[in-house]
């Protein structure tokens, strides 16, 4: 350090609360670094979303919106100008905003589809950001607006819908579900008998020559309690849920399934209505 000092090869930063800089030449840096793409340059930061956003919206309703141009840049190198395009932390709009522009400007179809929480809590549960900000947001920029100024924005156009989902408890979901006959027809599709099916088990089971076949109706503490001491055998899961299972089991031995589609289309939700 004393020798980089002495070859005037540290930057000392005036805050003394900033980390000194070490000075490097380019003659100095390997030949065979690889160049860093520069395309960034030309996008806006997080300024630049904030003061869009305040203009359509009329204030400071969002923090850290992020900036369209980035958005779109990102998707004119990486997408067709039909594909549709999924954000899943879709914040003040900013995707669908970029999506519509891009449209205008070059003819594509590109589509969107937006997702976000309310963000609601228990100081703010009216809180609605899906509502107040992101949906009113496309719905200005596709309609048209008066920004700060009062000056008219001609509106990109396009249409969209607004969807809402709720939390239902999961008994709600497989309460219609005829879980007997699912677990005859897995029995069939792997032995010529048939184990009789036990309401009150945590599983269904069913031993053959080499492996073992396993029906979970559901999947509760009492279930993934029941994994943890898993037979010496090859086993075959079958589950409404079998990522989740995934995440909690890791055995070799172990194969989880999902319910083959054309029991579902007979037995479950569809067909029991």
């Amino acid at each position: 350090m004393n020798k980089l000092i002495a070859e005037n090869r540290v930057i000392f930063p005036e805050n003394i609360r900033l980390q000194p800089k070490l000075k490097r030449f380019k003659n100095e840096l390997k030949r065979d670094t690889n160049p860093v793409s520069t395309w960034l340059a030309d996008v806006g930061l997080n300024a630049e979303g904030s003061r869009e956003i305040q203009e359509i919206l009329g204030g400071q309703v969002f923090q850290y919106p992020k900036p369209r141009s980035l958005i779109e840049q990102l998707i004119k190198v990486s997408v067709p100008n039909d594909a549709i395009i999924l954000d899943f932390f879709a914040g003040s709009g900013t995707t669908a905003h970029a999506v519509q522009k891009l449209n205008t400007e070059d003819g594509g179809k590109r589509r969107f589809i937006l997702v976000s929480s309310t963000e609601a809590s228990e100081e703010q549960p009216d809180k609605n950001l899906c509502r107040d900000v992101c949906a009113e947001r496309v719905r200005r920029v596709m309609e048209g607006y008066s920004n700060k100024k009062g000056e008219s924005v001609a509106g990109l156009g396009g249409s969209f819908a607004y969807l809402r989902s709720r939390r239902h408890p999961t008994e709600t979901l497989f309460n219609s579900i005829q879980h007997p006959a699912i677990w005859t027809a897995l029995c069939l599709i792997h032995s010529q008998s048939v184990s009789p099916y036990q309401t009150d088990a945590p599983h269904q089971q069913l031993a053959l020559d080499n492996s073992t076949v396993w029906y979970l109706p559901k999947i509760n503490p009492e279930v993934l309690a029941s994994l943890n001491k898993l037979p010496d055998t090859t086993l075959l899961v079958y589950s409404w849920q079998p990522g989740l299972l995934r995440q909690h089991i890791e055995d070799a031995r172990v194969s989880f399934l999902p319910i083959p589609q054309f029991l579902v289309d007979r037995f479950g939700n569809g067909g029991a209505r």
